[in-house]
């Protein structure tokens, strides 16, 4: 064989390499839902939108990495690792069961890695949603692993009469219009926060220690209530890449499945992000709360 074709395949892998836009980062990339009818105005992809993103991504030389490699490249659990060029996680919030149908089958094919949040309570319960039965087939095929996002906290509640907030950072309104005490508030956060844990390890058989803030929304006593459940890392919607020493309470991340999204918005999404944060280091506020009116 000519050496310059021996050598063809090494100058392929670098030069996908080179067209990598960042090193020493990784940008989460978020989805809900993947479904063949997409409402507009969702955060739905459809399978063959997901199956471009997903493929262009691939070919412009973007890693896939594990949520256990996002946490040694924060140096939990050890010493701090390396992450490829183009470290990209992916996730998807809620557990719809469009997951199950269209996403697994082509991760399975490229051997990409995912993570699904779940909220537990609604596994097997609501229709649009994975049944148990799917999430251990799920975690069977060596593809997904599963975080949570409450076991059925995932709503807002009242706390005033214009406005909601999520039940993880509200104190709702009782019947004499005060709010409900703190205590009872903590109790109930951190009941919920265990319980999810608890229900999702026992149908996968792995441990359970990340989710996602519901809505993106927390608060200094949500985090200390989510460390003492036995979380490790939260995720917040807050659209920024994951740099070394990064906060594993406040990681960011980016909202790509929405309903109007193509391959290239994500491709720009991502690079716009790393542009940014190679400028200038950006620091999750240390509340972030937003009433709905």
């Amino acid at each position: 064989m000519p050496r310059s074709l021996w050598l063809l395949p090494w100058f392929f892998v670098w030069a996908l390499a080179a067209s990598v836009p960042y090193r020493n980062q990784v940008v989460v990339l978020t989805y809900h839902d993947v479904a063949k009818v997409v409402p507009p105005y969702t955060d739905t992809v459809s399978p063959a939108t997901f199956r471009a993103q997903i493929q262009l991504l691939l070919h412009k030389g973007f890693r896939f990495i594990t949520l256990s490699q996002l946490r040694a490249f924060l140096g939990q659990g050890g010493p701090r690792r390396p992450v490829p060029p183009g470290a990209l996680l992916l996730v998807f919030d809620n557990g719809y069961r469009g997951i199950y149908r269209y996403a697994l089958p082509l991760l399975r094919r490229e051997r990409i890695p995912a993570t699904v949040f779940l909220i537990a309570s609604y596994v097997g319960r609501l229709a649009n949603d994975l049944t148990w039965k799917e999430v251990r087939r799920m975690q069977a095929s060596g593809v997904f692993s599963f975080g949570a996002e409450t076991y059925n906290l995932h709503r807002a509640v009242a706390v005033s009469s214009t406005q909601t907030l999520p039940a993880t950072v509200g104190r709702p309104l009782l019947p004499d219009g005060q709010p409900e005490p703190e205590p009872v508030y903590r109790r109930l956060v951190l009941r919920d926060l265990r319980r999810a844990r608890r229900v999702i390890t026992a149908a996968t058989g792995q441990p359970v220690l990340a989710m996602v803030d519901p809505y993106g929304q927390y608060t200094s006593t949500f985090l200390r209530l989510a460390r003492e459940a036995g979380y490790q890392d939260l995720f917040t919607t807050l659209g920024w890449p994951v740099l070394p020493g990064a906060d594993p309470l406040r990681l960011t991340r980016l909202d790509v499945g929405v309903w109007n999204a193509t391959p290239s918005s994500v491709l720009s999404q991502i690079r716009t992000v790393v542009a940014a944060a190679e400028a200038g280091r950006y620091q999750p506020p240390r509340r972030y709360v937003y009433a709905w009116p």
